[in-house]
């Protein structure tokens, strides 16, 4: 009898304590549900350490965070992290991927660990002082549970998705150690299935692609990075080609600087050449004929991207790879292209880029500079008192041309006969150019 009353008495004990734990929990997530300000993160962090296993607390303290999380003093605050009752301090780093690496089933402390993480890198990017607002980029793990994250919740969740990805580019942004860590979790092999699964999504397309494009880029072990270039280029070039479906100038940018990546590799364009069919070719010139016509806030964007398809385009001619079903379409407007955006008087290295694909394109047997908007083009750049080498390479490009009956008769029209004799000749390759075309357009100026 009195065993049983000992053994009633610690069971009700217990009972009590558990009754009282739980009013706690629910006390504590009813704090964490009302703080705001500057309290925020003492309040969140003591919690959340407070009631390791409680996924409630974890829940609120997270979505506290994020509610708070809102400016760069709140991203720094969070940064700092918590000194607990023993002195310890414990980053924020630190607390918010434990929290996500012990909570990864709950979707909303998921995808608030990540947003905080993602305005941390932030804080660290556009900072430059040192201190424990720069630990985020340092932390072990954290790229491999972005990783785990796109794993687990990818495929299905879009906005779990968006956030990993957006997570994992930050985190990689200007962080060597964190690129490595991030091809050994196959990142490039995640991006790209985040990307095929996620067609229409624009913030996927766009933060996926940017990703691909940091790891393609990233100084990794050459041998991480093999099966981009030679292994399986199709996939990477497919993924690339497929965003051509989202008409905007930032997605366009990214494709054609992914091609000019893996054009670097010779070796992969004749896969880019089959993969450039004419629907997918006819996408890519009407955006760049759109951004080379247009002076915009979107000028560097659209001078990279004017650079980079002048140098796939290029590539892709110079290895003779533009096969038969897309050549005449792209030739044609990738010229038209051209003349438009150098008569828009673009920047030093667009126009050097655009230059020296028209002289790749007359350079062919059948060259589609033969109409006169491209000579009118040439003509008007000798006039300008251009730099010695820019001059040599408009006028390699008019020689070529005037291998056709049309293209005399245009140069000649258009006073190019003149223009030319007045070029100063800096030196011998300069007089022989001049005294050759001066030659071809005999026949045309005798008639």
């Amino acid at each position: 009898s009195s065993f049983c009353t000992l053994l009633d008495s610690k069971m009700m004990l217990r009972s009590w304590r558990g009754l009282r734990r739980l009013g706690s929990v629910v006390e504590t997530v009813e704090r964490l549900n009302r703080v705001s300000g500057t309290e925020t993160v003492q309040e969140a962090f003591k919690a959340i350490y407070g009631f390791p296993h409680e996924v409630e607390v974890h829940e609120a303290g997270m979505r506290a965070l994020a509610r708070y999380d809102l400016d760069d003093s709140a991203s720094a605050a969070i940064a700092q992290g918590w000194r607990d009752e023993s002195g310890r301090v414990v980053s924020g780093a630190e607390a918010v991927t434990r929290v996500l690496q012990e909570n990864m089933d709950n979707e909303s402390i998921v995808d608030n660990s990540l947003k905080i993480m993602i305005n941390m890198c932030w804080l660290t990017l556009t900072d430059s002082s040192e201190g424990s607002n720069q630990a985020l980029l340092g932390t072990d793990g954290a790229v491999t549970l972005a990783a785990q994250v796109l794993h687990k919740y990818g495929r299905q969740n879009e906005k779990l998705c968006s956030r990993g990805l957006h997570a994992l580019l930050m985190l990689t942004m200007y962080n060597t150690n964190n690129s490595r860590e991030a091809m050994t979790c196959e990142a490039v092999n995640l991006a790209i299935a985040m990307l095929t699964a996620h067609p229409t999504s624009l913030d996927i397309q766009d933060t996926g692609l940017a990703l691909l494009l940091r790891l393609l880029n990233a100084p990794i072990d050459e041998k991480q990075a093999d099966f981009v270039y030679e292994k399986d280029p199709i996939t990477t070039i497919t993924v690339f080609l497929k965003a051509a479906e989202h008409d905007i100038l930032q997605i366009h940018d990214k494709i054609w600087h992914g091609l000019s990546l893996v054009a670097h590799n010779h070796q992969s364009l004749p896969a880019m050449a089959r993969a450039l069919t004419t629907p997918v070719l006819n996408k890519l010139v009407k955006q760049l004929e759109e951004a080379a016509g247009t002076k915009s806030e979107d000028n560097h964007l659209r001078d990279q991207m004017l650079v980079n398809a002048a140098s796939v385009v290029a590539t892709l001619l110079e290895g003779d790879t533009l096969d038969a079903p897309t050549t005449a379409l792209s030739k044609g407007d990738f010229a038209k292209v051209a003349v438009i955006a150098l008569n828009k008087g673009v920047e030093q290295e667009v126009d050097h880029a655009l230059s020296s694909l028209l002289l790749t394109l007359s350079s062919h047997e059948d060259p589609v500079l033969l109409d006169e908007s491209t000579m009118a083009t040439l003509v008007t750049r000798l006039r300008m008192n251009r730099p010695k080498e820019a001059t040599k390479q408009t006028l390699r490009t008019v020689w070529n041309l005037l291998n056709y009956t049309d293209s005399q008769r245009h140069f000649v029209t258009l006073g190019g006969v003149g223009i030319v004799k007045s070029i100063p000749l800096e030196d011998e390759e300069m007089g022989k150019l001049v005294e050759d075309i001066q030659l071809k357009v005999r026949n045309v100026l005798e008639a």
